[in-house]
C-alpha cells in the first residue's frame, strides 16, 4: 500500500478516488512502570495507528494520498496520553 502526504507523483494516473478515511489512536507517553511493560508488551503504538488507518482502505484502492497527522496530548490520573489522528483519501492509481 502506497501512503503519501502529498498527491500522486506525476508519473501516476488517478483512476478512482474513494471517500476520506480517518482513525484516532491513543499512545501512552508517560513512563510505563515495570508491571505495565510486562503485561502490555513493548508494541509499536505508532505503527498501530497507521495499521488502523490502513484497515479502512477499500480493497480496490492501492494508495492513500494526502495523509495528514494531527496530535494532541492529555494528562489523566493513570498517565499522559498522546492522541494521534490520521486522515487520508484512498485512491486507485496506475502507471501513466
Amino acid at each position: 500500500m502506497l501512503m503519501l502526504t502529498t498527491s500522486l507523483p506525476a508519473h501516476l494516473k488517478l483512476v478512482k478516488s474513494f471517500p476520506m478515511i480517518w482513525s484516532v489512536s491513543q499512545v501512552e507517553i508517560s513512563s510505563k512502570g515495570l508491571l505495565k511493560k510486562v503485561l502490555q508488551g513493548a508494541g509499536n503504538e505508532y505503527q498501530e495507528a497507521f495499521d488502523a488507518l490502513n484497515s479502512q482502505v477499500p480493497a480496490e484502492a492501492n494508495a492513500v494520498v494526502g495523509i495528514q497527522v494531527s496530535t494532541t496530548s492529555q494528562e489523566f490520573s493513570n498517565g499522559t496520553f498522546l492522541y494521534v489522528t490520521l486522515i487520508g483519501t484512498p485512491v486507485l492509481y496506475e502507471e501513466s
